[in-house]
């Protein structure tokens, strides 16, 4: 975690939203939650993103 917010790196290269579907994989991972359960809500074309992840009991 880093300022509140957790830090990722991927190896992927920044093309057709392959770093963004990297991203969502492996939060998915980290919080075991469905595709549905995680929005990107800024940053779709930038290196700095911020996602909503909504957790389930």
């Amino acid at each position: 975690m880093y300022k509140g917010g957790l830090v990722l790196e991927v190896a992927s290269t920044a093309k057709h939203g392959q770093t963004n579907q990297e991203m969502i994989n492996a939060l998915k991972k980290r919080y075991r939650v469905y595709d549905s359960d995680i929005e990107l809500i800024e940053g779709y074309a930038s290196q700095c993103k911020r996602f909503r992840v909504t957790l389930r009991e």
